[in-house]
């Protein structure tokens, strides 16, 4: 049994297959033995933790536990580190603007974290069903990410240099092959000198390595079988072919295969190779196609001749510009020659490729035509293998290249050549160019029709839409299409769904890199701004439904100011904990952040929506509307704190939104509420106003209009809830505090009687003394009452000085409120007072209204004015039945 890896070229994977030979050779197994062994023994030591901590490094802002389970992979590796680790990354990089190093250093994360996926794929520790609790697209996720950031590093590092030296460049573009019609330039030379000044040729130079790249670290992360050398037993081809020759000719065998050795026999003689050196042969040109594709030709080369395919690795070579260093100035006569570079007859070479390629023979697999062609530019056949985008693009962009070059290298004037040795000189043949076939130059394309090629051909179906995403980012940065990358970002998240669960790591990668186009100065139009903000804000959506503290501060920081206060607003109504809210202001002082004006809106925000409820609290024993209003009142209530859990308290916004929240509670009735959010402030609520305004405005100005009115606004709070509790405390013991009569007794027994008679002495005195505090009470209630309905400078919420900036929001809540609640504590008065039997100063309550001084009975309707008359009617009928005049004298 032969044991054997299959390449597959379309599906970029690898997957081992078992054939039989008669021509067996035990070494195979026995490698390949000895390297399943070895691969099991080096991961037989290790864990998910000792991998992750290796491959993420020390400052990966986690701590792993002790134990490892799915359910830890699952949250922990690899999607949420990402997010720490890019912001870290970002803000030890950007102090000193290091901006292609953050590109770089964003696509290690994204590397470090793909080469740990792999490991836990490929680890023996780990139980192949619970790598089903890995999300499936992450891999393609991270290793998509990892080559846009490489592309846009790469691409725009060389566009700044080329800015910056511009005018350099243009200097000498005109005349830089020839110096002094004394030096040839060779074709190296030539070619150098044309990827400098030439942007769009350095452009596809700069692609195909990147390509190139990727597929080498796609090669190196899946552990890529290189030793396909290991299935011959020495440095000679064809050793079954050269076996079955050797039968014949001994007469054992008569099968027809080919009769000679030398690499143009089979096609000669038209005979086919034995079927083992044949699949053999295939399963060669599949591994120097993959070589070629990621950029590894001395490695396709190496293979060649290790396996006596010396014609092929010559070949393969061929492409490489001639470049003779012996002509370049410096060298003396003594000094021995050096060795010449490339292949001086290039063209020839490539006119012999490409015939050789379109050879329809069938002893010509189309996997060396493949490789033949897409060293020429003969795109048929590799075309037909390579089915991936990234391949695709590969190959036609090389070929572009070629062509431009080739061009270059005929259109060049190339004098005598001339040594630069002392001994005179040399001349030598100019060259002359062979004709190439007219499909090699219809290669020449610009990127746009190499993109619709690439798109036309490719099968959109086969990938997912990250992927694609990934590579029209890529399409875009290498057109170099700013505004177009930014349009499509938008599209992209507005027709993905919140459902995707990889729709968090595509919104990170576009904010960062819509902070790397910004920091590089491509945001230059107000669209561009626009785009680049709604980006943004997605992203930041996600940190703070996840509660991200640490993270959402340095991203809202790059919004524009008014964008500032309501993103991160939205945060911080999130927050509850006191530390966490003192985390959340810690983050935002150190974003530079305008803090007032957040905490601010936050309140706001939080007071004026009616329905949010964030904290829950023990209501279990209120019916379910009641203990939904109490727990929306409590959010409200608790919010205030963002004013005052700062060291530097902000006395005047904690002023004035505690009175606009007191005013909400006051219209719509709840006046435990507005207690309690009074008693929520602090003491020295006046003081420290004062205090603050003088810090900010001088001590000789006067305070402005508005705060005095909303000082005044707080004291008449102030006072109608000392109305209301002391109306509470004579209600709670007019109630619940008067002495009961006792119970006459049952018998007529002495001692029961006596003992009768002394209850109602005591219960005499009881009620004595009862009244007599309910007056005290009352008499206190009453005071306060009067505080309010009677109070200095013009009356109760009526404002001392003329604001023209005032809100007539304001204005109207102010004037409603006097028309609720004047007449509420009118009436709280006359009950209080009539309740305490005070019957000639429940009857003076009339002349407190009707008083032109304070114009109370211009905030009671018709009918409340009819009921205040009739109940201190009654408080005159009584006062008859005294003995003394309605007027209670």
């Amino acid at each position: 049994m032969d044991s054997r890896l299959n390449f597959s070229v379309n599906s970029g994977h690898y997957t081992s297959m078992v054939a039989q030979s008669p021509a067996v050779r035990s070494s195979r197994s026995r490698y390949a033995n000895y390297l399943s062994n070895s691969r099991q023994a080096e991961l037989s030591n290790c864990t998910f933790s000792s991998i992750l901590r290796h491959s993420i490094g020390p400052s990966t802002p986690f701590i792993l536990p002790q134990e490892d389970t799915p359910e830890i992979r699952e949250h922990v590796f690899p999607c949420y580190t990402l997010f720490k680790s890019f912001l870290e990354s970002k803000k030890r990089l950007e102090v000193d603007l290091e901006l292609f190093s953050l590109a770089e250093e964003y696509e290690k994360q994204c590397c470090d974290h793909l080469q740990v996926l792999m490991s836990l794929k490929s680890g023996q520790t780990i139980d192949p069903k619970e790598l089903t609790t890995l999300p499936p697209k992450m891999e393609m996720l991270l290793r998509s990410e990892r080559n846009s950031w490489r592309l846009i590093r790469g691409l725009f590092e060389d566009r700044v240099r080329v800015s910056e030296n511009n005018q350099l460049e243009m200097s000498d573009s005109e005349d830089m092959m020839v110096d002094g019609g004394q030096k040839k330039m060779s074709d190296k030379e030539v070619i150098d000198a044309f990827l400098d000044r030439d942007v769009n040729a350095r452009t596809m130079q700069h692609v195909i390595d990147w390509l190139e790249k990727n597929e080498q670290d796609d090669m190196d992360s899946e552990k890529y079988c290189d030793k396909i050398e290991f299935y011959s037993e020495g440095p000679h081809s064809w050793e079954n072919t050269l076996h079955s020759i050797k039968n014949r000719q001994l007469g054992i065998s008569n099968i027809q295969h080919c009769t000679e050795m030398d690499p143009d026999a089979p096609i000669r003689s038209n005979r086919p190779l034995h079927d083992l050196d044949k699949e053999d042969e295939n399963r060669l040109f599949k591994h120097i196609l993959r070589y070629l594709r990621a950029g590894r030709l001395d490695v396709a080369k190496e293979i060649a001749e290790k396996l006596g395919h010396h014609w092929l690795a010559a070949a393969l070579y061929g492409w490489v510009p001639f470049h003779d260093l012996n002509f370049q100035e410096g060298f003396t006569e003594e000094e021995d020659m050096l060795v010449v570079q490339g292949n001086a007859c290039r063209d020839l070479w490539k006119y012999t490729c490409f015939k050789y390629s379109q050879m329809e023979n069938t002893n010509q697999s189309v996997y060396e035509a493949a490789v033949i062609g897409s060293l020429c530019g003969n795109l048929k056949a590799p075309l037909s293998l390579l089915t991936r985008w990234s391949d695709r693009l590969w190959l036609l962009i090389r070929a572009s290249l070629d062509c431009l070059t080739e061009h270059e290298l005929r259109h060049t004037y190339l004098p005598n050549i001339v040594t630069a040795r002392g001994s005179g000189p040399i001349r030598t043949f100019l060259r002359n160019s062979v004709d190439l076939p007219e499909e090699y130059w219809s290669n020449m394309k610009s990127f746009d029709d190499i993109f619709r090629d690439a798109d036309a051909c490719f099968k959109k179906e086969n990938i997912s839409s990250e992927e694609k995403c990934h590579q029209t980012i890529q399409k875009m940065v290498i057109l170099d299409d700013t505004e177009g990358a930014l349009e499509y970002m938008i599209d992209w998240i507005r027709n993905h769904g919140v459902e995707n669960e990889i729709r968090p790591q595509i919104c990170r990668f576009f904010a960062h890199f819509v902070l790397f186009l910004t920091e590089l100065g491509q945001i230059t139009t107000d669209s561009r701004r626009g785009f680049a903000i709604s980006i943004l804000e997605e992203y930041i959506k996600y940190l703070i439904d996840w509660k991200e503290i640490e993270l959402v501060a340095p991203y809202v920081s790059h919004l524009p100011p008014s964008y500032q206060v309501t993103t991160y607003a939205k945060l911080l109504e999130s927050i509850t904990d006191k530390k966490e809210r003192q985390l959340a202001l810690k983050v935002a002082k150190e974003s530079e952040l305008d803090i007032e004006s957040i905490t601010k809106t936050v309140v706001e925000t939080i007071r004026v929506d009616s329905h949010n409820s964030i904290k829950k609290s023990d209501l279990s024993m209120l019916p379910s509307h009641v203990a939904a209003e109490v727990e929306d009142d409590n959010v409200k209530i608790d919010a205030l704190d963002w004013l005052s859990i700062d060291e530097n308290i902000n006395y005047i916004e904690l002023l004035l939104q505690s009175n606009a929240l007191i005013r909400q509670f006051l219209l719509a009735s709840k006046i435990d509420s507005a207690k309690k959010t009074i008693r929520k402030l602090p003491s020295n609520l006046i003081d420290g106003v004062n205090k603050m305004w003088r810090s900010k405005a001088g001590q000789k100005k006067r305070k402005s209009a508005r705060l005095d009115n909303a000082i005044r606004e707080h004291l008449c709070y102030s006072a109608y809830s000392q109305a209301i509790e002391s109306f509470d405390d004579w209600l709670t013991y007019y109630s619940n505090s008067k002495p009961e009569k006792p119970q006459p007794p049952t018998s007529n027994k002495f001692t029961e009687k006596v003992a009768y008679q002394h209850l109602l002495k005591q219960h005499e005195i009881d009620i004595e003394q009862w009244i007599n505090v309910l007056g005290l009470q009352a008499k206190l209630t009453a005071d306060k009452v009067y505080n309010v309905l009677c109070f200095v400078d013009g009356g109760w919420l009526v404002d001392a000085r003329i604001d023209p900036e005032e809100d007539d929001t304001r204005k109207e809540q102010l004037l409603a409120l006097r028309k609720d609640k004047i007449p509420q504590l009118t009436f709280i008065l006359q009950t209080v007072l009539h309740s305490s039997n005070r019957y000639q100063e429940c009857l003076q309550i009339a002349d407190v209204i009707a008083s032109e001084v304070h114009c109370l009975y211009k905030e009671f309707e018709p009918d409340q004015i009819k009921t205040l008359l009739h109940k201190l009617r009654e408080t005159s009928i009584v006062l008859l039945d005294q003995s003394k005049d309605c007027c209670g004298y």
